[in-house]
């Protein structure tokens, strides 16, 4: 097999498996951060926000405070006042 095939294949083979993810959220309580100032990835910030996180995700995020309440209550809650996100 010339050096170009041996290239050709490895390339193939590389491009048919592309890597996958091996993240995987740690176990970890409902956690809610109240009045916390947020920083989206847009560029908004949010003033006394509240962040409602469930299963490794934000699962809500509500500038003034959240107006529905999380489906299981929080166990860990985390005073946000002064603090940034």
């Amino acid at each position: 097999m010339s050096l170009v095939a041996g290239l050709f294949i490895a390339e193939a083979a590389f491009a048919a498996a592309p890597h996958e993810s091996t993240y995987a959220p740690r176990p970890a309580p409902a956690t809610l951060i109240q009045g916390v100032a947020v920083l989206t990835g847009a560029g908004e910030r949010l003033e006394r926000a509240d962040v409602l996180m469930q299963g490794g995700r934000i699962a809500a995020l509500a500038a003034g405070g959240l107006d529905r309440q999380p489906e299981a209550p929080p166990v860990c809650i985390i005073d946000g006042a002064g603090k940034w996100l």
